[in-house]
């Protein structure tokens, strides 16, 4: 349990990396992917549940 506990951690961090540096790279289009991405993660949201 706890090994899969460190593995999503780490992998939410890696992620949460990931997104930091493309929102660098691309700030000035933020706005637009930040509202793509709420539209994404409602849309994996909803598969889930």
């Amino acid at each position: 349990m706890r090994i899969r506990h460190n593995i999503l951690s780490y992998f939410s961090a890696t992620l949460h990396e990931l997104l930091t540096f493309y929102y660098q790279i691309t700030n000035k289009h933020l706005s637009m992917d930040k509202f793509l991405i709420q539209k994404i993660s409602n849309c994996k949201s909803a598969d889930i549940f």
